[in-house]
């Protein structure tokens, strides 16, 4: 049997104790009235005056202490209907956000019985018209009193609450945003004539069967258990409510969140007057299968559809003008119809649908497309690009199962990160009117074999075709005017490179790291090397460098086994460490009259009986240049002007132009060799006559 005390004063040393009712005379008083039984009382009924040293010592009672930490009360039933709240006494909560919290009059101000896991069963106290922010959050509290004057519920106020029924007082006039939100055994709620101010009160309650409304409310209604206002938008639909809903005629919109979570949803058909789908509306709904559109949807509003995994299919009709940012994301869906009246799609819109296999785009053009639309949906097919003009940046990354692509010729350009990451891509034909191609538009295209780009392109993006490990042959058309940083580098089955007249320079690191490069082919016009481009190409032993080059940057042939080269006459800087490195490099001919300027280290570590091999009259010149100087061995080349052009003469070669025929012999008149279209002639060490049509001359072979 239960005892019930009435204490006015003082409370004695009694244990145990159940059920107390106290009235406290003196605000602040409260710890000395009821001493040290406070964990044994699991009942209490107030009267008087509670300013925050008692609000904190009830807190203690109910299992928490002033900063959130449990505590071994176990006060699960508090009446507090004849009490009033006052200002004053210590602080009864501190938040990590908001700081020390404290009471004001007739006020149960946010935070009050916060993480009060005991508590059970509250009365309000009449006077109070405002229940503040979280003031009962993490409270299993399955019977609540409200105050008879209560106008305010606050965000949170009920958050995880055991509350199975609440009929609000005709006094309320707001529910703020998550009021309720996690009351797992919440069934049906009744809301007042006076309320004029919802925001999302019941967001995941999954037990909700109905709501409620008085017919004299003028603000909001009920249609058959679902909340709507007056301008005919859906605000709430219990997530407990029937797994198939047609949604009536008279609805023009559904509000944000209004089906979140709503599990038991399975199907749902479009009213005829619906225009806007609103943000986030049917989120999580896990079990919807099943979308019937109507004819006259306008927009679909940012993440409306995230994460609706039993979704299979989106057929949307000709009058959807918009879809918004991520409103499909991590949906199951795997077959999509954009209608042809549709305006713009927003970033994200479809990413990470993972089982979206089959996309018919309208056919007229997209006027705007985001971002990552169809990203990382990896059973991604793409038969036909519709009216598409422009792949905007991460539209098809991560989409595993492309393979060959062809880009239709209205596509004029293609984003950044396009195709990155999608690793079953073959082949890809940029068709007849891509003109740019931007950064890492197909990095990490593991399965790409070959990267062509055709002549009406002008612009390619840094790392295009970085990390590509497959890719075995480019070829850049005459358009390119210049090469991007770290392009095609660590494509390690890279061999042949050509690349286009129309380039003037390379990037940084453009080719670095491709373990495989043998043959790189430069256009006529390139007049720059960038830093690192060709570094550590393990397998680049022979390379040409064009007349007109006038740069090579840092580093820009460290580590490779070149063996022997030429520089041109028109080279007038190296950058430090351009031939690093080299260590198989025992020859260096350059033919420019007056010694490009180098860097520090240009030829650092490469071996030191290399011979250094410049033009008659420039040995001196050579000998006292910087980095040039470190050579112990200088000597003084051939070059054999003729009037069908120029001989070049390198170490046990000599490079013919092209078209012009010959013949060598030796310097008492055996013939050696003939060539009827020029190249490079192979001889052993010697003195050798080359005659052309116009001209013969002496050379020398070393």
């Amino acid at each position: 049997m239960k005892r019930f005390l009435l204490l006015t004063t003082a409370l004695t040393a009694i244990s145990p104790i159940w059920a107390l009712t106290v009235d406290v005379r003196t605000a602040g008083t409260l710890p000395e009235l009821i001493g040290e039984n406070k964990y044994d009382i699991t009942e209490l009924t107030l009267t008087g005056e509670l300013n925050g040293t008692d609000i904190r010592f009830l807190r203690e009672m109910a299992g928490s202490d002033v900063s959130g930490a449990e505590t071994e009360g176990q006060l699960s039933s508090l009446n507090m209907a004849q009490a009033v709240i006052v200002p004053g006494g210590d602080s009864y909560f501190t938040s990590a956000t908001y700081g020390d919290m404290f009471t004001e009059q007739s006020y149960i101000s946010p935070y009050m019985f916060f993480g009060c896991t005991a508590l059970t069963d509250f009365t309000m106290p009449e006077d109070v018209e405002i229940l503040g922010m979280a003031a009962f959050t993490g409270c299993p509290l399955s019977e609540f009193g409200f105050s008879p004057v209560l106008r305010v519920i606050g965000p949170n106020v009920f958050e995880g609450s055991m509350l199975t029924e609440v009929i609000l007082p005709e006094s309320v006039t707001e529910i703020w945003n998550l009021a309720f939100r996690g009351s797992s055994q919440l069934r049906r709620v009744t809301i007042g004539a006076e309320v004029y101010g919802i925001d999302l009160p019941f967001y995941d309650c999954p037990a909700l069967e109905s709501i409620t409304v008085s017919a004299d409310n003028p603000y909001f209604r009920d249609i058959d258990g679902v909340l709507v206002n007056s301008e005919y938008t859906i605000i709430q639909y219990p997530n407990a409510k029937a797994s198939d809903y047609i949604i009536p005629d008279e609805i023009e919109a559904i509000g944000t969140n209004a089906f979140t979570g709503c599990n038991n949803l399975e199907s749902i058909t479009f009213g005829s007057d619906l225009l806007t789908v609103g943000e986030r509306a049917f989120e999580r709904c896990a079990s919807l299968r099943d979308i019937t559109f109507n004819e006259n949807i306008l927009e679909i509003l940012p993440y409306a559809f995230q994460w609706c995994e039993a979704l299979k299919a989106a057929i949307f009709p000709d009058s959807l003008y918009e879809i918004r940012e991520g409103a499909f994301t991590a949906s199951g869906i795997e077959t999509l119809r954009l209608g042809e009246g549709l305006y713009s799609i927003g970033n994200n819109a479809f990413a990470d649908c993972g089982n979206l296999t089959t996309v018919v785009f309208p056919s007229v053009p997209l006027h705007e497309m985001g971002e990552g639309v169809f990203a990382r949906c990896h059973s991604m097919i793409i038969n036909d690009f519709g009216g598409l003009t422009y792949i905007p940046p991460y539209t098809f990354t991560d989409c595993a199962a492309l393979t060959d692509i062809k880009i239709p010729d209205t596509i004029t350009e293609i984003g950044e990160g396009a195709f990155s990451n999608c690793t079953g891509i073959e082949t890809i034909d940029f068709g007849n009117g891509v003109t740019s191609i931007g950064a890492y538009a197909l990095s990490n295209c593991t399965g790409l074999r070959e990267f062509n780009v055709p002549d009406q392109v002008t612009y390619l993006g840094d790392g295009v075709a970085s990390n590509c490990i497959g890719l075995e042959r480019i070829k850049i058309g005459n358009g390119v005017p210049s090469l991007g940083s770290w392009m095609f580098c660590y494509c390690a089955s890279l061999t042949d490179v050509e690349l286009g007249d129309g380039l003037t320079s390379t990037g940084e690191g453009t080719f670095s790291g491709c373990d495989a490069l043998q043959h790189v082919k430069l256009g006529a016009n390139i007049t720059d090397i960038g830093d690192f481009c060709f570094g550590y190409c393990y397998q680049l032993s022979e390379f040409d460098f064009p007349e007109g080059i006038e740069r090579i940057g840092t580093y820009t042939f460290s580590s490779t086994p070149l063996s022997s080269i030429t520089l041109p006459s028109t080279l007038g800087n190296l950058g430090s460490g351009a031939f690093a490195y080299c260590q198989n490099l025992t020859e260096v001919r350059c033919e420019a009259t007056e010694p490009p300027v180098c860097e520090w280290g240009v030829f650092n570590m490469i071996p030191e009986d290399a011979t250094l091999i410049v033009p008659e009259g420039s040995l001196e010149a050579y000998r006292e240049a910087e980095e040039w100087k470190n050579f112990f061995n200088i000597e003084t080349g051939v070059k054999m002007s003729i009037s069908d052009g120029s001989i070049k003469i390198g170490k046990g070669f000599a490079d013919v132009p092209e078209g012009i025929s010959c013949t060598v012999y030796t310097t008492d008149g055996r013939k050696v060799t003939h060539s009827d279209n020029g190249g490079r002639i192979y001889l052993p060490t010697g003195l050798y006559v080359i005659r052309t049509a116009t001209a013969a001359s002496c050379i020398a072979i070393k």
